[in-house]
Formats: C-alpha cells, structure tokens, sequence
C-alpha cells in the first residue's frame, strides 16, 4: 500500500512531537470509554459533527443531498484523528473518510475498534499512522474536507502544519479546526479548574502557551490563500453536562465573549487562478 511505503521514507517529522504523542499514547486504551480520560471529547463530539454538517450542507445546498447520507461522495481528511472518534461520525454520514495520527497505538485503537463494530463493516473508512507533511508527498490536493479539531496545541510547527493541511486539500475544499484560545479565561477554566481541580481531564493535556488565538489563527489561513474564514464558540454548561456552540444570540456573544475560551473554525482554500 502507498501510505506504508510513504511513510517508511520518513524516520522524523519537524511537526511531530514526541512528548504529546507518547502522553496520549499512555491513556489510548480509554479512547472508546465515554466515561474515561476522554469523556470531555466524547460529550463535544456531537457538536462538532453537527457544525461541520452544518458548513457543508450550506455550501453543497445546490446539489442533491442523500440526508441520511449527507457526506456521500466527499473524501474526507481527520487529521490528529487519534481513537477516531470524529472519524468514525463522519463516515457514517456517508464520508470517504482517511484517519490519520502520528501515534501508533492511537491508530491501532481506531483500527480496532472499526473491526469490533460489525456495523462498520460497510464504512468508507481508514485509516494510517503519519503526520501531515507526510501525507502530502502521496496525497497532495486529494481531499474535498479536511477536518483538524484538538490537535494544533499538540504540533511543534503550527505554521508548517496548517501549510500541509491546506495542501491537502482540493482548490474550494472546505477546513475545519477546533482549539483553545489563549485568554486569561481559557487558562483558568481549561487548565487549573478542568485540568488541576475537577481531573475533567488528564492533567498535562493541556499547556496554555500553545494555545492559539483567532487574530494568529486567521493571520496563518491568510497567508495560506484561505477565505470564507469563520469563527464560532463552544461552552460547556457543567449543569446540563453538555457542549453547546455560542449563538448571536447568547450573551457571551452580544459582549464579545464567544471565542474567549473553546472555538471552532470553517475555511474554504481558494480557487487556483
């Protein structure tokens, strides 16, 4: 198979690193646990998926959507896919969808669990250990979605990072990225409070000065010949246990507090000339 052989040609990558791999390497037998070490992702997954569901049957309103089926006929990218959460959603959506992580035991957990599960029998879905620019040398402008959520914090080179993201995609293919701000708010409820106080999560998932804010965000995709840039916030309400995103009609957002913390993004990469 290409990707092996691809992938067998490189023995580092300048985006991978080792510390944030072998962290997540240690608890991926709880990747599937949805009241484990992932449980916070396991509750935000649904959001996620329905805002890129959302971005994607907006700009495929012209043409005829299969609705049980929606991402028929899309070849899907999950990059940082780790146990394949997302992955696995957006195959069932109908999606030709590739997971790919830079983790071998994250991979073989994302493997496995679609071989346990005889009703992914019939999912377009794989998936391969590699990083980005790795798969550019196989799969350059191969894919119509790229979707990056939660991983960017845990690159080295966030630059050369989102310039292989986007090389990946086809000309008006649509990116999604999911992250955390880098706000005084953001460092006390993701890590001292989530992380140090309730154990909502691992403690070490997170470092606050690899948080990303929109204003670099947005800076890097214009650089990369990106537009139809699109920020929205996502909350957690610890009462109702659940992930929302931040509507314009929230308060955080009429006081221009929706990206304060957790957000996500859609992008569309331009038309070649």
């Amino acid at each position: 198979m290409h990707f092996v052989r691809m992938i067998k040609r490189f023995q580092s990558s300048s985006t991978i690193n080792k510390e944030e791999i072998s962290k997540f390497a240690s608890i991926s037998n709880e990747w599937w646990d949805p009241k484990g070490k992932f449980e916070m992702l396991h509750r935000m997954n649904p959001v996620r998926v329905s805002y890129i569901r959302s971005i994607l049957e907006e700009k495929l309103r012209a043409t005829s959507l299969n609705k049980s089926k929606p991402f028929e006929n899309l070849r899907i990218l999950d990059i940082g896919c780790g146990g394949g959460l997302l992955s696995e959603s957006l195959a069932r959506l109908g999606g030709s969808v590739l997971g790919v992580d830079a983790g071998e035991e994250q991979i073989n957990i994302a493997k496995l669990h679609k071989l346990k599960n005889k009703f992914h029998e019939n999912l377009d879905l794989n998936y391969v250990q590699a990083s980005a620019e790795q798969l550019c040398e196989t799969e350059y402008e191969k894919f119509d979605v790229l979707c990056g959520l939660e991983i960017i914090e845990h690159v080295d080179d966030k630059s050369l990072f989102l310039k292989s993201c986007v090389d990946l995609v086809k000309p008006e293919g649509t990116l999604f990225f999911s992250t955390i701000n880098r706000t005084p708010s953001s460092n006390f409820l993701t890590i001292f409070l989530a992380q140090n106080v309730l154990n909502w999560v691992p403690r070490g998932t997170h470092e606050f000065s690899k948080y990303i804010t929109p204003v670099e965000f947005e800076k890097e995709l214009n650089l990369l010949n990106c537009e139809k840039i699109q920020f929205t916030g996502m909350i957690f309400n610890p009462m109702l246990n659940k992930w929302s995103l931040v509507s314009k009609s929230d308060f955080l957002y009429q006081i221009g507090s929706d990206l304060e913390v957790n957000y996500i993004l859609s992008c569309q990469k331009k038309k070649q000339n």
